[in-house]
C-alpha cells in the first residue's frame, strides 16, 4: 500500500496514511503523512498474534470507526482500504465515504479460502458481510497479474475488480 501511495503523492494527490502507531516510522520513511488510530487497538505483527488475535484485527470495528472520523476531519476524496480490514470496509460503506478496496493477494483466495476461514468467519459472525462491501467498492484494487489469479475466471465475478499487476518500487 505505501508504493501506491508514494505513487499518488508523486502524482500530486494529497495522500495520507491512518494506521497503527508501529507503522509510523515507515510511513514517514516512505514521504507520507502518518496519524496512528486514535481508539483502535495497539497492535504490531512482529508480536506473537493468535489467528483469533488476528481475525478480531481485521474485523475490528474501532478501526472503521478511526478511518470515519478521520476522513471527516479532513477532506477526503476516496479512502483506500486493506481488503481484509472488513470492519473499516464496512464502516466507509455505511458512512456512505467513497472507498477503494486494495487486494493483495488473489481474489480467488480472498473470496475462496481467507473468507471461508477464520478470518472470514469472525467477519461474517460480526455480520461485516465483507462481500458485499467489497462489491460495493468504487474498484477493488487487485495487485496480482490477471492470468494469475484464480478468480479472474469465477462466473460471478464483480464488475469492480481490476487487476494492476505487481506493485513494484
Amino acid at each position: 500500500g505505501l508504493l501506491i501511495g508514494r505513487e499518488l503523492a508523486r502524482r500530486g494527490h494529497g495522500v495520507r496514511v491512518l494506521g497503527h502507531e508501529v507503522q509510523s516510522a515507515e510511513v514517514s520513511a516512505a514521504g507520507l503523512p502518518f496519524t496512528a488510530y486514535p481508539t483502535a487497538d495497539a497492535f504490531a505483527g512482529t508480536d506473537t498474534n493468535s489467528v483469533l488475535r488476528m481475525a478480531a484485527l481485521f474485523s475490528d470495528r474501532k478501526i472503521g470507526a478511526d478511518v470515519v472520523g478521520e476522513a471527516r476531519r479532513a477532506h477526503t476524496d476516496v479512502v483506500l482500504l486493506d481488503c481484509m480490514l472488513t470492519g473499516a470496509v464496512k464502516a466507509c460503506e455505511d458512512a456512505g465515504l467513497p472507498y477503494v478496496t486494495f487486494e493483495h493477494l488473489y481474489d480467488g483466495f480472498l473470496r475462496g479460502p481467507w473468507l471461508n476461514g477464520p478470518m472470514g468467519l469472525v467477519s461474517r459472525i460480526k455480520r461485516l458481510r465483507p462481500v458485499r462491501s467489497w462489491n460495493r467498492a468504487r474498484r477493488a484494487l487487485v495487485v496480482s497479474l490477471e492470468e494469475l489469479d484464480p478468480g479472474a475466471t469465477a462466473k460471478s465475478r464483480p464488475e469492480n475488480l481490476t487487476w494492476t499487476g505487481p506493485v513494484l518500487d
